[in-house]
Formats: C-alpha cells, structure tokens, sequence
C-alpha cells in the first residue's frame, strides 16, 4: 500500500508540474510576442515583460483557479463548462489529460514496479543539477566577493566627483560608495540592496572625463533601475527551473535588454554619442579578458550591435495609447483569465454547503435518530422516498455525503472518528401539506429541496456547522474509452423521489461483494443510472482513493453489469443510489491478480478514468456533535 501511495502520489505531483511548466512557457511565449510589437520603443518595456515572464515561473495559474473557486458568491448553479471555456481548460492543462488508458488501467501493476523508482530518480535528477547551477555560480561569486574584500575605499578624486554629479543628473539621492580594484575588472555596481561601485584601478587614465562621466551614468542607471535584484530573481528561477532552455536564452534577454534600457537613459542625459561609444569600447578593451559575475556592468550585450545602435539610432518611440492598452488588456486577461476558470470550473454543492440551511425551507415532521443496533457487516441503505427520508445502519460521514452533494469522503474533513465509524438509524417523515407542495415540483427541485431538509436535519440533531472550501485535489475524470459506450440506454423516464412507484422501479445499484459469491468477485448491477450517478457510484461503493467528476459530455441513463476484482484492503461502501439500492459495508479482502476496477470499467463500459487534479468542492465540519435522544 506504502508502494501505491507513493506512486499515486508522482502521478498526482507530476502533472501538476507539467501543467504549471506549460502555462508558464506559453506565458512566456506571449511576453515574447509583445516584444516583437515594440521593438521601435524603449528597451524597457521589453525588459519588464521579460521579467514578468520569469517571475511567472514562481507563480502557478492554479493559485488564481483557487481564488477564483473560492469566490463563491460568483458562482452560478451550471453544468461543467463546455464549448470554448472547456477548449481552454484543456489547452491550459494538458498534462491533467495525458494519463491513458494503459496507465489507469494497471495502476495497481505500474505502481508495484515504479512507485520509489521514478519520484526517487526524478527528485535525485532535479536535485543535482540544482546544486549544479548553484555551485557554479558560487565559485564566480567567490571570486567577485574575493576582488570586493581587497579594493580600497575611494573617497576623493577625478571618479568621486564625476560620480557625485552624475547621481545629481540621475536623480538618485542616497550616494553611491566606491572602492578601487587593483584587479583588471570592469567597472561594475555590487550588491542587492546597499550597491557599491567597483571602479578598476588603471582605468580612468584611458578615459576623457566626458566618456568618464559616461560609465558613470550607465552603471548609476544599473543602480536606479534596481538591476542586480532582478537579475538574482531570474537566478533563483534558473535554479529551479534549470532543466527548461528557454529560461537559459530567456536570460540572455534580459542581459541585453538591460543594456541596452542604460544606454537609452545615458543618451538621454545629453551624453554624446560618439563619446559614449568611445567609452563602451575602451572600458571593453580594459577588461576584455576579465569578465565579472553578479555585476551590473557597461559591457554586457553584444558589443558590435550595441555600438551601432548607439550611434545610428534615434530616441525610443513612447508608448502610444493603443500599445498601453493592449499591454492593460494582456494584464487583466493574465489575472482574470484563470479566476474565471476557477469560477466556470468549481464544482457546485448545494446551495446552503457554506452555512447552516435556510430558515424558509420546510423540515421533516417528524424525526427519530438512534444508534444503530444492528449486526457489523449488515447492508446499509440510505434513500429519499415520496414521504420523506431514511437511513439504516449508515455512519454520519455518508449522510453528510449525499446531504452536501460530495462524491468522496476525501471532501470531507474536520469530522471527528466516531461521525466515520458509528452507524445510525434516521427516520424522517414529512407532513401531509408538504408532501403535497414536493409533488408539484420537477425530480431536481424536489431532490434538491429534500437535501436542504436533510441538512436542516442535520443541524438541529447533531450541531452541525459547515463551511464550504474550494480546493486542487486528486480525480479521476470519467471519460468514453476508445471503441465507446458499451452499456444499454434505458430510456424510460426518471420516476420522481416524492411519487409512489413500484419498488425497483427506479434507479438502482446493487453491488454483491466476495463473501455473497463464489468468486472473489465484486459484482455491480445496475439499472436506470446517469453518467453522473456512475460517477458517484465509483467514488463511494468500490473503494477507489479518490473522487471520480463525469466528462463524458453524455446524458440519458444506462443499465449495466460491472465485476471486477477489488484491491487488497478495499472496501465496499455506501448504499446505492438515493432511490434504492443497496450495499454490504464489509471490508473486501482479495487477491489483486484478476480484472481490475480500471480495466473493468474499460472493458465492460466502454469508459475509463483518467487521473488528473481539478478543483473540487469541500465540506470542512467546524462543529458536530453527537445527537441527543428526543
């Protein structure tokens, strides 16, 4: 079981990674297209969106799916997005679509051969080159930190005073220090939050105090501009991320971008443009051979195309009214975007999940709850009928269930044990008058309005207080298999629950476990069920470990026979659909060498279930209290 914990558990981690990696390349590929429409403006606007683009890496989509899943005030009661929200749900995530049918089908025999191998040797793999990235740059940091140690102080002279008036030109109020190098460096601004000025000795003899002045500019531009902070941004970036080329040529960019945004302000001051070549190419020829890391320095970029940009090109265009827009609109689309997924895409539960029922909604008559005395391993049966609502030998976790519209008691949590382990007997009647006014409803507003009694039930017996959370989680998404469906369409109309109908009449599940058999099968016959009662039915009564959401996109009811052969330790739960039905309750003990639930579903159905994760609702209980006799 420990084996396919951890196995489940890389097939959940890991298309959560690949879809984050996607959305962020496809980010970045967008950030790259803007730039392209203002290559004739200023070098900063291409630096920003670059930079945002590699701050996108640090920040998944799925947080802002979340918020919007939790906006519940936004919510409309529809069905799952379909059309062109769902296209670009599925375009956003593909990696939540990848699992195939080979994957679902042999869990259990992939999990028990690679479950410590590939989370292992990935993480192990990741690691590595993490580290790797990391040392390199710290032996060069070293030997920036080693020529920092051993420069002296520059307090006075030709490069303090140029240095003093050009922070005066360039706006910067808090003075800038600086330390002579003896090593053959090239002049460069150190640190993240209190910059120094790293000036080479030997230098400033080259340089005419125009062209001085010049490199002054462009490395308090550096300073202004906050550079070296972005710059160890995208570093960190690049550590994590350092298995994705295009963060690598990503970097370039932004290097050269960065340059050139200094040299479009230095040429702005009024420096000459023929002076400030100059002085880029004899503060290159310095320090040709001695390169400097974590420097914001003057010859970064290629210098050929630096050079003929600063003297043939005019001053960058600003931004037009028409480019600040379509800027504006790519930023409200990039936040709004996934928000409103998040609010089309989050599963609806009944409208009264957040708090306690409504005060107008009608209530059972007449109430009887009591532990339930029955014999451990008797059939549990939990059903909505014309006149009101009953529960036999069923734990409160299954009642808060159907009551709140959860698949999986994994959308349950804060229950104490005891609400999952003791059974209860409920009987609840409803009065003549409001028998009457359900019976001129439609099944779903009916259905609807019962739960909502149910809950009011809940509240008043047992304290229940309940909030209601959106979360990413682990499903299975119910999808037609390749060949199609393979059940029978039933197509006789759905029988309302507050009408008399003939026992099995309705829809119904009845699910046989090995110790009511000869075999060590589990046997399921159905009749009359939906597509989201399928759904329903596998994330409750055949132990799979998490829920299972209908995309199948189909409607209309099927009658089926289903047998497969459980897992070692799963366990049939539940009672059937609301309308009769029933199940054992017994823990299934058996081999897991015959038909697996996946292929069975596969084989037998013509479906299959895809593991991805999606944001579904959950019931957090902050308040329950065993119920007092009355």
């Amino acid at each position: 079981m420990i084996q396919n914990d951890l196995f489940r558990l890389w097939t959940d981690a890991a298309p959560a990674l690949g879809n984050h990696l996607w959305q962020s390349t496809l980010f970045a590929a967008t950030a790259g297209a803007l730039t392209l429409t203002l290559k004739k403006h200023s070098a900063q606007a291409r630096y920003g969106l670059w930079l945002v683009a590699s701050v996108k890496f640090l920040i998944p989509f799925s947080l802002l799916t979340a918020l919007g899943g939790r906006l519940s005030w936004l919510h409309v009661s529809s069905p799952a997005p379909t059309g062109l929200p769902m296209t670009m749900m599925q375009v956003g995530r593909p990696f939540s679509l990848l699992a195939s049918k080979q994957v679902s089908a042999t869990l259990p025999a992939a999990a028990s051969l690679h479950s410590s191998i590939l989370p292992t040797l990935a993480a192990i793999v990741w690691a590595c080159g993490c580290a790797a990235v990391l040392g390199v740059w710290f032996r060069r940091w070293r030997k920036t930190a080693a020529a920092m140690r051993a420069a002296v102080p520059l307090e006075e002279g030709r490069e303090v005073e140029a240095l003093r008036c050009m922070e005066r030109v360039a706006g910067i109020r808090a003075s800038i220090g600086a330390r002579l190098s003896q090593a053959q460096l090239e002049p460069g601004i150190i640190g993240l939050f209190r910059p120094v000025l790293l000036w080479p000795q030997g230098i400033s003899s080259c340089l005419e105090d125009a062209q001085l002045e010049a490199i002054l500019a462009h490395e308090l531009w550096h300073v202004r501009r906050r550079d070296n902070l972005t710059a160890a941004i995208h570093q960190v970036v690049t550590a994590l991320f350092w298995f994705h080329p295009l963060l690598w040529w990503m970097g370039a960019r932004l290097a050269e971008e960065r340059e050139r945004a200094c040299d479009e302000q230095v040429l702005t001051l009024g420096s000459d443009r023929e002076v400030y070549a100059r002085s880029v190419l004899k503060a290159c020829e310095f320090c040709v051979a001695s390169p400097v890391s974590f420097v914001s320095g003057i010859t970064g970029a290629d210098l050929k195309s630096r050079i003929v940009r600063i003297m043939t090109l005019g001053p960058a265009q600003r931004l037009g009214l028409r480019r600040k827009l379509l800027l504006a609109a790519c930023a409200v689309a990039v936040i709004a975007g996934p928000i409103g997924f998040g609010i089309l895409d989050a599963p609806r539960v009944s409208a009264q999940a957040e708090a306690q029922p409504a005060g107008n909604a009608p209530a059972f008559e007449i109430v009887s709850v009591e532990p339930s005395h029955s014999e451990p391993g008797s059939e549990m049966r939990l059903g909505i009928g014309p006149k009101g609502f009953s529960a036999k030998s069923v734990p409160l976790s299954e009642i808060l269930r159907l009551a709140y519209g959860v698949n999986s008691l994994s959308q349950l949590t804060g229950m104490p044990d005891w609400a999952r382990s003791q059974r209860f007997d409920i009987d609840a009647k409803m009065d003549d008058a409001t028998v009457q006014a359900m019976q001129k409803l439609s099944p779903e507003e009916a259905g609807a309005k019962e739960l909502i009694m149910i809950q009011a039930l809940l509240a008043d017996r047992f304290k229940l207080q309940v909030r209601q959370e959106t979360k990413e989680i682990p499903v299975y998404a119910l999808m037609v298999a390749e060949g199609g469906i393979k059940m029978k369409l039933n197509t006789k109309p759905l029988p309302s629950p507050m009408s008399e109908t003939p026992e099995g009449s309705g829809p119904n599940i009845r699910i046989m476990g090995p110790g009511q058999t000869t075999s060590n099968l589990v046997s399921l016959n159905a009749s009359l069920i939906s597509l989201n009662g399928i759904a329903r039915m596998l994330s409750k009564d055949v132990g799979l470990d998490r829920p299972v959401v209908d995309r199948t996109g189909l409607t209309g009811n099927y009658d089926f026979t289903l047998s497969f052969t459980p897992e070692p330790d799963a366990s049939l739960m539940g009672a059937g659909a609301p309308a009769g039905g029933g199940g054992t309750g017994e823990a299934v003990a058996a081999d897991s060498s015959g038909t697996s639930i996946f292929s069975a579903i596969q084989e037998q159905l013509g479906l299959k279930l895809e593991p991805r994760t999606e944001p579904m609702p959950v019931i957090a209980v902050e308040h329950i209290e065993e119920p007092s006799p009355k």
